[in-house]
């Protein structure tokens, strides 16, 4: 037999088994054809067109989308719910009860809120030109009225950032009385005090009031706020509280004798015998800011 004729039937007979092997070993997944990627696309295309279900890589990505913005908006809203911190400054007036003229009043409030509803508030008031009704006080002309109260505080957040905030609060603290009076002024309280009665030792001043009062306080109002700036409207009694010198009224018509007043020159207020429990409201608009 020819040689080349069997070394050619040979090799037929190597070659034939190695394509049938071939053509049963599966693809490898990780290796894709191009032909292979665009029939997919134009699979996944024509199935969206259709009115198929979107693929999942846009379901993945609308659905983290969604809960991003979702956990957004929670946390927006748990924040203004969580403790405030609100620190405001106001001015305004004070008027009634033993007051004739109340002249302007300055407050500085701090707000501690727990979850918006409830906590504690720190109010000082101050009037440095605060006048009594009483006439013999009010003969003594300005007296500054300081007030320092320390109250519990009570509020009802209006709106999903809390942008309202209407509250009622109360408590005790101080009410301070001082007027302290120029003898060399050309006034009429100089006038009127600068004399042996009231000023036996001729001192260059005479403090006509000087008292401290335990008292209290109670009143409410709103706060509205955008993001963390906002403004406060106040209204609010204070009074007093068990601190009667004597039997002459605020409001009465006492007359100054030698017997009604203490002190002198260096005394602690020759006119303190005619304080009673000082009473006056007080109402103020001003701008807040909570953190």
């Amino acid at each position: 037999m020819n040689k080349s004729y069997v070394v050619g039937l040979l090799m037929v007979g190597f070659l034939i088994p190695v394509r049938a092997v071939r053509a049963q070993t599966p693809a490898d997944p990780s290796v894709t054809s191009p032909s292979s990627t665009s029939q997919s696309g134009a699979a996944q295309s024509g199935a969206t067109q259709s009115g198929g279900t979107q693929p999942v890589s846009s379901q993945t990505t609308s659905g983290s989308s969604s809960s991003s913005q979702s956990s957004s908006t929670h946390n927006m809203g748990s924040n203004y719910m969580a403790d405030q911190y609100i620190v405001s400054g106001a001015v305004g007036g004070s008027y009634g009860g033993d007051v004739n003229n109340g002249g302007v009043a300055l407050d500085g409030t701090f707000d501690w809120i727990r979850n918006g509803m409830v906590g504690f508030e720190f109010i000082g008031a101050f009037s440095p030109n605060f006048n009594f009704g009483q006439s013999t006080l009010a003969a003594a002309g300005d007296t500054q009225a300081n007030s320092y109260m320390f109250n519990a505080i009570g509020s009802a957040p209006i709106g999903p950032d809390a942008n309202w905030l209407p509250y009622v609060s109360g408590g005790v603290g101080a009410i301070t009385l001082r007027n302290t009076l120029d003898v060399n002024s050309n006034s009429t309280q100089s006038a009127t005090f600068n004399n042996s009665q009231f000023n036996p030792s001729g001192a260059s001043s005479i403090n006509l009031v000087d008292a401290n009062q335990f008292g209290g306080n109670i009143g409410g109002g709103i706060m509205g706020f955008m993001n963390q700036v906002g403004f406060r409207f106040d209204v609010r009694y204070f009074s007093g509280i068990g601190n009667n010198n004597n039997n002459n009224d605020n409001n009465g018509s006492g007359s100054i004798t030698s017997s009604s007043t203490s002190g002198n020159g260096s005394g602690s207020g020759v006119l303190n015998s005619f304080l009673q429990n000082v009473s006056f409201w007080r109402t103020t608009v001003g701008l807040s800011f909570r953190w």
